[in-house]
């Protein structure tokens, strides 16, 4: 594992970039070593908890994953839906509903956003960002009604 470069230790950045990298080379192992050091430089970035906590899904380390979720939580609590999700599948009984009911709220959130951005959007707007826009609504209002 690379924890250092010539001059000094690897910008936030670099090791996301990394640890991306060594997922897609499925090693989640050494992603979730890059998402770690990454995070000790940025403690307060959300995404970067949640990406730790799939690096410990993957891994089969479901309380660290569990902790890595809340920290998102905590830092960015009406950001990311699958935070909520995945600790609902956590969970049990109420706090497993409570959890996925959350995550529902946030998904209907970003597409009530997405609705009325498209409904406000001008003529000016291209094929590809309707089709990328209607993609993500699909995408959302799948996931609820399962």
């Amino acid at each position: 594992m690379a924890m250092a470069k010539a001059g000094g230790i690897f910008d936030v950045d670099q090791l996301v970039s990394l640890a991306q990298q060594s997922y897609d080379e499925l090693s989640p192992a050494l992603a979730a070593k890059y998402y770690e050091q990454a995070i000790e430089q940025k403690p307060d970035d959300a995404n970067l908890w949640h990406s730790l906590g799939i690096m410990y899904v993957e891994c089969g380390e479901a309380q660290q994953a569990h902790k890595a979720f809340l920290k998102s939580i905590q830092l960015s609590p009406n950001e990311n839906e699958s935070n909520y999700l995945y600790i609902g599948q956590q969970c049990e009984g109420v706090a497993a509903r409570t959890a996925f009911e959350k995550g529902i709220q946030i998904m209907l959130c970003q597409l009530h956003a997405l609705d009325t951005t498209t409904t406000t959007t001008t003529n000016s707007s291209t094929s590809s960002s309707k089709n990328s826009e209607n993609s993500r609504r699909k995408t959302l209002r799948a996931h609820i009604s399962n």
